[in-house]
């Protein structure tokens, strides 16, 4: 079973290699879709995309629990419905994009090769089937009971978890084909990204009173990790593998997100230093996450078309 603790992966794993995961042995061979032709595919699909929209998977894992966490905290509820159903479809259609091949957003992808990838994204689609259910339940509901917020507490995270994993070996295989510097850079920006949604699902988590001490330490564990990414982008940083960035255009940009960090962080730790979130705190949060994930997006955009 997984545990919540084990399950906040990425910061517990900020020690490995993005690529660890992806040395583990071959995953058995599976049937698939045949994939797309590859003379369909525009220039502009490399391998740097395909992990940008992998690792993007990851971030609505958890862009689907923080929906549906404003809805059960009634916040904009009706807005919220139709975003999270139009989330779900996003997700539904760059898994599809990842195996078989298609169209995300203004990408086109050829869809992977590698059975070990197949094998990986296959689990995720496992853990997809029964998360889109429950947040089919919240749609209609509104709300949840308390085995059912325990549920999606333990579904957005082992999702999570299975959409890294097969981010990594994607990542992996890009590394032996190009500069593991620029694969590095477009996998971490990337968890910038989930990690801005993560923070907010947990900001939420707390003011519905859920598993509050773990809650808050998972907070905290998020906060230190996008940190360190954000000035390991910017400066470098050896310990995650990351070269200093040298591009004006992402420097500035990487300034941009900062500034908006420093915002949301402290609205943040106000979930972490009060005992009681009040309702306003959760409009800020709800208001200011959104932009900063799509100037992390912007930022994760430009590292991948390095």
């Amino acid at each position: 079973m997984f545990k919540r603790k084990v399950l906040t992966t990425l910061a517990a794993c900020i020690a490995c290699s993005l690529f660890a995961n992806a040395q583990a042995t071959e995953a058995p061979k599976i049937e698939t879709k045949p994939v797309i032709n590859k003379s369909m595919v525009k220039t502009d699909d490399n391998i740097n995309q395909m992990v940008n929209i992998a690792g993007r998977q990851r971030m609505l894992s958890q862009k689907m629990a923080k929906e549906a966490m404003l809805i059960v905290n009634n916040v904009n509820a009706a807005e919220n419905k139709i975003n999270l159903k139009n989330t779900i479809k996003d997700f539904e259609n760059a898994l599809s994009a990842l195996r078989y091949g298609g169209n995300v957003g203004d990408h086109t992808i050829a869809g992977t090769k590698s059975s070990r990838v197949q094998y990986q994204l296959r689990k995720g689609e496992n853990v997809w089937n029964e998360y889109k259910t429950l947040l089919g339940d919240v749609i209609q509901s509104g709300t949840f009971n308390t085995a059912q917020m325990k549920q999606l507490d333990i579904l957005n995270l082992k999702l999570l978890y299975e959409m890294d994993k097969a981010t990594s070996y994607i990542a992996y295989n890009a590394s032996k084909s190009q500069s593991g510097g620029t694969v590095t850079a477009v996998g971490l920006s990337g968890k910038q990204r989930m990690l801005s949604q993560k923070m907010s699902k947990d900001f939420l988590m707390i003011s519905a009173q859920y598993d509050v001490e773990q809650t808050k330490a998972s907070l905290e564990e998020s906060l230190f990790l996008f940190e360190r990414i954000l000035y390991g982008l910017e400066e470098g940083d050896k310990y995650l593998g990351l070269i200093a960035t040298k591009d004006k255009t992402i420097l500035k940009q990487l300034k941009k997100v900062n500034g908006m960090w420093l915002t949301f962080k402290k609205a943040l730790q106000n979930g972490i230093n009060e005992e009681q979130v009040s309702k306003e705190q959760v409009e800020i949060i709800a208001e200011m996450n959104i932009p900063l994930l799509n100037e992390v997006h912007k930022m994760v955009e430009m590292f991948a078309s390095t």
